[in-house]
């Protein structure tokens, strides 16, 4: 299965319900690369693109027998990993895929591809969600009224691991036969459920005018984020 990528400049905006969530200004989003068995049991390579806010546009999964074997065939699917970061809940997967498909392509590795690992994603999330409550309890401190905490609709949960995460965040994984299909989706859905609990983030500050007027107005993505992902697409741009 194959999609063709859209990318469309969107500025930030103060209110995010009516903002298109597959649009982000100058990058082309993510790209999840993992291995596993493919619907006949033979081990295989997933490449998934994901946008910047983790809607699926595109999906690839390739026999290593035959990346193995076919230099042309692993530089196709290492080129459909450029201009994307890598997303996990860490980078030694996608790292050493992205090492074996050089290898078979012929190329030189990418010491180190860039990446917008889970647990960074969620920590941001959780770091802005404390400095826009600590601003809200100064606030009404200097009011001398009682504040009306932020309500988060979705918890961000504290986990060490992907098999923590999964139950706490309540990430089912997808229903496929294919193993490596739902590895690739189960990240993607992960992804997604971060850029929604971040979109969820924002709107509630958005309502506070004085929270903008020290934050500055919402935006798709939190700033470490969007950087990873504008660094992915400069760092790959000259690649042959």
């Amino acid at each position: 299965m194959t999609a063709t990528e859209t990318v469309t400049a969107m500025e930030p905006v103060d209110e995010l319900g009516e903002l298109p969530l597959d649009h982000v200004r100058g990058v082309t989003g993510h790209v999840v690369v993992v291995d596993g068995e493919d619907h006949a049991g033979d081990q295989a390579v997933a490449v998934w693109h994901a946008s910047a806010t983790g809607i699926p546009v595109g999906a690839w999964i390739k026999p290593v027998s035959l990346l193995a074997g076919d230099p042309a065939a692993a530089d196709e699917l290492l080129r459909l990993t450029s201009h994307r970061a890598l997303f996990d809940w860490d980078a030694e997967t996608g790292s050493r895929l992205l090492g074996a498909l050089a290898g078979w392509a012929g190329r030189e590795p990418v010491a180190e591809p860039p990446a917008v690992l889970l647990p960074d994603v969620l920590a941001e999330i959780t770091e802005h969600r404390r400095a826009y409550e600590a601003a809200v309890e100064e606030h009404h401190r200097e009011l001398k009224s009682k504040p009306t905490p932020l309500s988060w609709r979705r918890h961000i949960p504290v986990v060490d691991s992907w098999p923590e995460f999964v139950p706490a965040a309540r990430l089912h994984p997808p229903a496929a036969t294919c193993p490596v299909a739902v590895r690739a989706l189960h990240l993607v859905r992960a992804l997604a459920w971060a850029a929604e609990s971040w979109q969820q983030t924002e709107t509630a500050r958005a309502r506070r005018t004085y929270l903008t007027d020290r934050f500055g107005p919402a935006t798709t993505l939190p700033p470490r984020w969007l950087r990873q992902l504008r660094h992915a697409q400069s760092a790959t741009a000259e690649r042959p």
